[in-house]
């Protein structure tokens, strides 16, 4: 028998933070409609109920049961301690949800469907006599935007995640299209799957073979990204080779894919090396540092992805770096600011200089022109 879904819209109040940061997480994640620009908030937040109803309501069966355990000595009758327990958790411990008319709330609506209705149909049947749907919702919105970000991600994409998970610990390869190559599948062993080295999105460590290089090479490709991740007939394990560079991009920065090391080496200004210290997304560990005590300069030498080093040495202020080698590197930042000219010169302020290259995570610290 087919369980017919109440279609009918829920209108949830939330605080104009939570709204905001709801939405911004559809963007991060890139949960968007089909024509690729729009975001879809109602199938973000059904993916938000399915990947967190069951940790938030082991949050609040632990919450409550702590509570209730400090109040035993002092309440004897059960009823009353689970009473008091969850009267507590609700008006002490979580968030207060506003109502319609409270301060600054933001309305969110959300349409149920089949993966959500049996949720909130559990949500109704345990909530408090005094309780609205649309409050309990809140609240665990509220809870979900407190957690740190790569928790989130793997919140909104759980089934995904946990596959991914379970073909790391078995060593299968696997298969999967990306959202924005949807033509193209990958075939690939899968290693680890980590959170950046800032915390922020989440990664899948794999090795996949070049066929421009005919050889296996290390890769990393975003959580959000991966689209119906499936096991695959074939064979075959990890190279020593390629685990050692998956290792270093766990350890250093998972979005970058490393290949054969690469020595880079860079001169930083005493201004310079203060923005290193400064600017630590996307910043690479150095091997070896020359000091030059005599103007505070030093010399730093990297083994790491050219492309890492690049988006890193965008953003320093002019003058601070210069590139010494590779070749490959100092042409391209210096390609870069060559087309940031020629843009200002014929007057085209406003475009993208660089031929469309940004950033995947924030930036911070200095300005982002730089010598080349």
């Amino acid at each position: 028998m087919i369980r017919m879904v109440n279609s009918e819209k829920i209108n949830i109040y939330v605080p104009d933070e939570t709204g905001r940061m709801l939405k911004r997480d559809a963007e991060l994640f890139e949960v968007y409609r089909q024509d690729g620009r729009e975001i879809n908030l109602n199938r973000f937040l059904s993916r938000l109920i399915v990947g967190y109803y069951n940790g938030y309501k082991r949050e609040w069966s632990d919450g409550t049961g702590a509570i209730r355990g400090i109040l035993t000595p002092y309440l004897q009758d059960r009823d009353q301690r689970d009473a008091a327990a969850r009267e507590i958790m609700e008006k002490v411990v979580l968030p207060p949800a506003p109502r319609r008319k409270g301060p600054n709330p933001l309305r969110l609506s959300l349409k149920p469907t089949r993966e959500t209705d049996q949720i909130l149909t559990e949500i109704r049947s345990n909530m408090s006599p005094h309780a609205a749907l649309s409050q309990e919702l809140c609240r665990m919105f509220m809870s979900y935007c407190v957690k740190p970000i790569y928790e989130r991600e793997r919140m909104i994409f759980r089934s995904r995640f946990e596959f991914l998970e379970e073909a790391c610990r078995e060593g299968r390869c696997i298969t999967f299209a990306l959202t924005t190559h949807p033509e193209a599948i990958r075939h690939v062993m899968p290693y680890a799957v980590v959170a950046g080295s800032e915390e922020m999105f989440n990664y899948l460590l794999c090795q996949e073979y070049d066929s421009l290089r005919e050889r296996n090479e290390a890769k990393s490709y975003r959580l959000c990204r991966i689209h119906h991740p499936a096991y695959d007939h074939a064979g075959g394990g990890l190279e020593e080779r390629v685990k050692t560079f998956l290792e270093k991009m766990r350890q250093t920065a998972p979005q970058f894919a490393i290949g054969e090391d690469v020595r880079t080496r860079v001169y930083l200004t005493a201004a310079g090396r203060r923005s290193f210290q400064k600017i630590y997304t996307f910043r690479p560990v150095p091997d070896r540092v020359e000091e030059n005590p005599e103007d505070g300069s030093a010399v730093y030498e990297f083994s790491c992805s050219t492309d890492q080093i690049y988006r890193y040495l965008l953003r320093f202020n002019a003058g601070e770096a210069v590139v010494l080698e590779p070749a490959e590197v100092k042409e391209r930042l210096r390609n870069y600011y060559l087309k940031a000219l020629e843009s200002l010169v014929q007057g085209g302020i406003g475009g993208s200089a660089g031929g469309g290259e940004g950033f995947e995570g924030e930036t911070e610290g200095p300005g982002q022109t730089h010598p080349g």
